[in-house]
């Protein structure tokens, strides 16, 4: 888990299909595995209370970075909402490390986007619902939400995107930043 999200009454982790050993290479292994068959999931629990968690699960993505993520607090229950860069390849992984991504692993389309989330309260017998939304149409990625708004609701959050390719797609050492976006 690279990034996690808090707002002030909850603590969201994210666990992905995808593991980082070291060790690996001294069994002739790659260093970086992922499983496109798998799954993501969210685990929503109270501040300081890990063993309260509620997992929700998504398709298999990969998350670097969290936005923001706050409370809505409802006569129901509380309600928290999350905002985050998902990526729908894992090929920037493998960059990062200098390595060809394996051809299975290839998205025909990948994209990086900033998603929101919603998770509803935690009442016994209730389903594990959610709903999530992609927000933005352009590549989305190295949020910020001004210091004085987070763990708050935000009317903008800033990023930084491209105006040619994605931070999906392309090789680490070809990504040209060239637009500071605001969603």
């Amino acid at each position: 888990m690279h990034d996690f999200g808090v707002s002030h009454r909850h603590t969201i982790i994210i666990d992905l299909p995808l593991e980082l050993d070291l060790s690996n290479i001294t069994h002739g292994k790659p260093v970086v595995e992922y499983n496109p068959q798998g799954q993501t999931r969210l685990g929503v629990f109270p501040r300081h209370v890990p063993e309260l968690i509620r997992w929700f699960t998504t398709d298999p993505c990969v998350v670097m970075h969290t936005v923001n993520c706050w409370d809505d607090i409802t006569p129901g229950g509380t309600w928290v909402n999350m905002l985050l860069c998902r990526m729908n390849s894992v090929a920037p992984f493998y960059h990062m490390g200098n390595i060809a991504a394996p051809e299975a692993l290839k998205q025909p389309d990948p994209q990086c986007r900033l998603y929101y989330y919603e998770f509803p309260p935690s009442h016994e017998g209730t389903a594990s619902i959610y709903q999530q939304w992609a927000l933005s149409a352009i590549p989305f990625e190295f949020p910020c939400v001004p210091q004085h708004l987070e763990m708050d609701p935000t009317r903008f959050v800033y990023g930084c995107s491209m105006r040619k390719g994605n931070f999906a797609a392309t090789h680490i050492s070809a990504f040209k930043i060239d637009c500071l976006v605001k969603v």
